[in-house]
Parts: C-alpha cells; structure tokens; sequence
C-alpha cells in the first residue's frame, strides 16, 4: 500500500485509533501521582573502612603494605557477611529496631579496595532511620562472632558517614508504564483500523474498483 493510501486510510478511521489511545491515557493518569520520588522507597549507604585491631598476627617484619592489605580483606569479609542471614538475624535484636521492620528491607554491599559500602533499602524512612543506626552497631561491635580470624576482639571498624535517608528513584520500569500503555492503545487503534479497512463493503477510491477488475470509464472530480 502506497504512503498516500495509508494516510487515506488513517484519516477515514482515525477516530478508532484515538479511542483507545485516549482510553488508555485516562486509565493512566490515576497512577501519575504515585509516580513521585518516595514511590521507590527510600535508600540509605554507609561507608566504613574496617581493620584488625591487633597487628600480631601479621609477620614481624611485615611493613605498612602488609597492614594495609589485611585491612583491604577485612573490609571484603564484612562487605560478603552483611549479605547472610546472620547480619539480619542482628538487625532483628538490635536495639531500637522495632519488630517487623527488617521483613521489607533490602541489603546490598560492595567494596572497593579498603572502602566497604552498605546499601540498604526499605519503604519506610523511619524504620530505615532505625534501620541504618543499627546497622552501623552492628558492624562494629558483632564482627568477632562471625570472624574467627579476628581473635579475641571486634574488628575496628570506622564509618566514614552517619547514616543518612534519601528517596530512592524509582525503578525504570515503573516509570516507563504509563507510556507504555499509552502505546498499547496506540497499537491497538492501529489494529481497529487495520480490521476496519479490511472488512469495509464501501467503494471509495478508483482504486478500489480497479482492485476489483470492473474499469473505470470516467472519474468525476470533487467540488
């Protein structure tokens, strides 16, 4: 089908491609509010760098590259342990964390060289506030339970930040609905109108006689 053909054919049924495109842009419009910046929750991330706090396991003629190389896998171990039950079996019983709010949070870590980085994520900012404050407890008084290694005491771990909450952006998904149901309609309108031209019964155009095989003899022009 030519261009100019498809153009014809949209103007005839245009309306049926804007029904349903504007169907489903008033079936979206209730959802835009949600769409604001706490919609995704809210995030917080704490930096620590961690450390044995005795040096007596390291050779005696070990020097500051070797201090620093056990504080580099100190960090590694605590930024792999945050991810285990046992860290949120902590978080539970620790004090001010109410009960409950640990069921929606969400942990992640990384570390890079001697930098540890804890992400954590939960609906809620004030229990996200309990939440993080626990949380930079934990990772400095409860690591010798977890970390032979470390011998008769904690892990000396500093954080580098206080614990902060910010909104979380929303996923991409979520943001890209509403579009996408805007385009769905649209799709849609184009699969009426696609089913409307096949099936109409009227003769309008000289071509569609001449699809037909019946000649035309004359063609009247439009006032």
């Amino acid at each position: 089908m030519e261009l100019r053909a498809i153009v014809d054919v949209l103007r005839r049924w245009w309306w049926l491609v804007a029904i349903p495109t504007l169907v489903a842009g008033v079936a979206t419009l209730p959802a835009l509010p949600a769409l604001s910046a706490s919609s995704g929750g809210y995030g917080s991330v704490l930096h620590f760098s961690a450390a044995q706090q005795s040096t007596d396991a390291l050779p005696a003629d070990s020097g500051l590259e070797d201090v620093w190389l056990a504080s580099e896998l100190a960090v590694h171990a605590i930024a792999a342990w945050v991810r285990t039950e046992s860290f949120r079996r902590e978080l539970d019983v620790a004090p001010g964390v109410e009960s409950g709010d640990t069921a929606a949070l969400v942990i992640a870590s990384d570390n890079h060289r001697s930098i540890g980085q804890l992400f954590l994520n939960h609906p809620d900012a004030q229990s996200l506030m309990r939440i993080a404050t626990a949380a930079a407890d934990v990772l400095q008084n409860t690591s010798r339970n977890y970390f032979p290694q470390f011998a008769e005491g904690s892990a000396a771990v500093s954080l580098l930040d206080a614990p902060t909450i910010s909104p979380a952006p929303v996923p991409l998904g979520q943001r890209l609905a509403p579009l996408l149901r805007v385009a769905l309609g649209l799709v849609a309108g184009l699969i009426l109108v696609m089913i409307a031209h096949t099936f109409d019964p009227a003769l309008r155009t000289r071509e569609d006689l001449e699809m037909l095989g019946l000649p035309v003899l004359a063609a009247l022009p439009r006032k």
